[in-house]
């Protein structure tokens, strides 16, 4: 019986290493905070708006009992912005592998410069055969709690 498994990541950078191997590097989400200090420090400086300088997504399917499939990886957003997008990734892949073994297939989706607005969400999608997938990333504002140093005296 064929399978399809698919997983995202997001994270902020991926290297694709000598040999096929893929490096990931700084893990992030579900949720991307950003300490509401910042926020403030945006607020005073209204010509420069606060973004996440880079953000990557990996994606990975595993297929076992199929030799060539569509694939499509994409990112969206919940919010209307003027921002481009990477455009979707779109191929027809085979099995280069060997015939009746499971294998893999690799993409990732690299943005730049994406401004941080609190509450939006970033979608992940990949379709690949009929299999969709959809991982969620959330940006959100956290207090900074304050140090003791900053507490009042008694």
């Amino acid at each position: 019986m064929p399978t399809i498994s698919s997983n995202i990541i997001f994270c902020e950078d991926v290297r694709e290493e000598i040999g096929g191997t893929s490096s990931i590097v700084g893990i992030t989400g579900p949720i991307l905070t950003v300490p509401s200090k910042a926020i403030e420090h945006q607020a005073q400086n209204e010509d420069k708006r606060l973004e996440v300088r880079r953000l990557c997504v990996f994606y990975y399917t595993d297929i076992d009992g199929i030799e060539e499939v569509d694939a499509e990886f994409e990112l969206l957003l919940s919010h209307e912005l003027d921002f481009p997008l990477p455009s979707p990734l779109r191929q027809r892949v085979k099995n280069l592998g060997i015939s009746g073994f499971p294998w893999r297939i690799k993409a990732s989706l690299r943005v730049e410069g994406i401004p941080f607005v609190e509450g939006m969400r970033l979608c992940a999608r990949s379709k690949v055969g009929d299999s969709t997938h959809e991982t969620y990333l959330l940006m959100h504002t956290i207090p900074l709690q304050s140090s003791s140093q900053d507490a009042p005296k008694k």
